[in-house]
C-alpha cells in the first residue's frame, strides 16, 4: 500500500515536470519564433518581457524570473505555499527554456497576421498544458488565479484576455505601432480560446430551457429527429401559481437550428432560453470515463 502511494506520487511529479517542460517549450516557440521578432506583446509578463527585451536587450528568461519574484510573494500570501512553490518551479523551468531556445530557434518575420495567429495558438497550448497540472506561468497568471478564486464562474481564458489588454496597451506605446497592438490582441484572444479549449474541452454545445404546453411533443420530435434525450423539470409560475413542465435539452451547435425549427413548428409561442454550454459530458457526447 505504501509503495503504491509512493508510485502514484512520483507519477504525479513526473507528469507535473513533463507538462512544465513541454508547455514551456511550446510557450518559448510562441515567443521566440513569432511574437518577439514581430514586436507582438500578447499580454502578461511574457508581453512585458518582450517590451523590456526590445528596450534593453536583456534575455527574456532572466526578465521573466525577475518580474515574477514580487508576484510570487503575492501568490504565497493569498494562494498558499503549495501553489507558490509549484509556480516557482514552473517559472524556473520556463525561464531556462526561454533563454536556451533563444540560441537555436528560428524566427519568423513574414506576415504579421500569420505570426499573431500561430503565436496565439502556441501560447494558448503551452499555457493550457501548464494550467491543466494546477500550476501557472507566473506573472499576471497569478493575478488571474486570484480573480478566478474570487469569481469562479468566470472562465480562466476570459480573465487572461481582460488582464492582457493592459499589457497590450503599454506595448503599443513603446513600439509606437497601432498595428502591433491589434495583432497582439488577436494573439491574446486566440491564446485565451486555446486555454479554454484545453481546460474545458471541445465538447461545447447549446443548452435549451423550453416552456410550452406542448413540451412533450417537442421532446418526442427531439428524440426522434435529433436522437437527443430530454429532461422534464417540474416548475411553478411565480405570478400565476400554476405548475408547468420545463424541458431541458442539450444539443451540439450544428443541431441547434434544427431543434429551434422543431420548437417553432410545434409551438410558435413557446418560451425559450438558450445558453452556451462550455462542456457537455455523458451519453451522446464525450464520455466522462474518457475525460478522467
Amino acid at each position: 500500500m505504501v509503495n503504491s502511494v509512493k508510485t502514484i506520487k512520483w507519477k504525479e511529479i513526473g507528469l507535473d515536470f513533463g507538462a512544465d517542460l513541454l508547455g514551456s517549450f511550446i510557450f518559448a516557440v510562441s515567443l521566440q519564433c513569432f511574437s518577439a521578432p514581430n514586436q507582438i506583446a500578447p499580454g502578461g509578463v511574457s508581453g512585458l518581457c518582450i517590451v523590456v527585451n526590445y528596450l534593453t536587450g536583456m534575455p527574456m528568461g532572466v526578465l521573466s524570473m525577475l518580474m515574477n519574484v514580487p508576484l510570487l510573494l503575492i501568490g504565497w500570501r493569498f494562494l498558499g505555499t503549495r501553489f507558490t512553490v509549484r509556480t516557482l518551479i514552473t517559472v524556473a523551468i520556463m525561464s531556462v527554456v526561454l533563454d536556451v531556445t533563444a540560441l537555436f530557434l528560428p524566427t519568423y518575420t513574414g506576415n504579421m497576421l500569420l505570426a499573431s495567429i500561430f503565436g496565439g495558438v502556441l501560447l494558448g497550448a503551452g499555457m493550457g498544458l501548464i494550467f491543466m497540472r494546477g500550476s501557472t506561468t507566473g506573472g499576471t497568471d497569478i493575478i488571474c488565479k486570484l480573480l478566478q478564486k474570487w469569481f469562479p464562474h468566470i472562465q480562466l481564458g476570459k480573465i487572461v484576455i481582460a488582464v492582457d489588454v493592459v499589457v497590450v496597451a503599454l506595448a503599443a506605446l513603446v513600439f509606437e505601432q497601432v498595428d502591433s497592438a491589434m495583432y497582439a490582441m488577436i494573439s491574446a484572444y486566440i491564446a485565451g480560446k486555446g486555454i479554454d479549449a484545453l481546460l474545458y474541452g471541445m465538447e461545447t454545445g447549446k443548452l435549451l430551457y423550453i416552456i410550452s404546453p406542448k413540451s412533450m411533443e417537442i421532446a418526442r420530435r427531439s428524440m426522434e429527429e435529433l436522437e437527443r434525450g430530454c429532461t422534464v423539470l417540474k416548475a411553478m409560475g411565480a405570478y400565476s401559481k400554476q405548475e408547468r413542465d420545463v424541458l431541458l435539452i442539450a444539443v451540439r451547435h450544428q443541431q441547434y437550428y434544427t431543434l429551434k425549427r422543431i420548437i417553432h413548428e410545434v409551438d410558435p409561442q413557446a418560451f425559450l432560453i438558450v445558453t452556451d454550454s462550455t462542456e457537455v459530458l455523458g451519453e451522446g457526447f464525450k464520455s466522462l470515463e474518457k475525460e478522467n
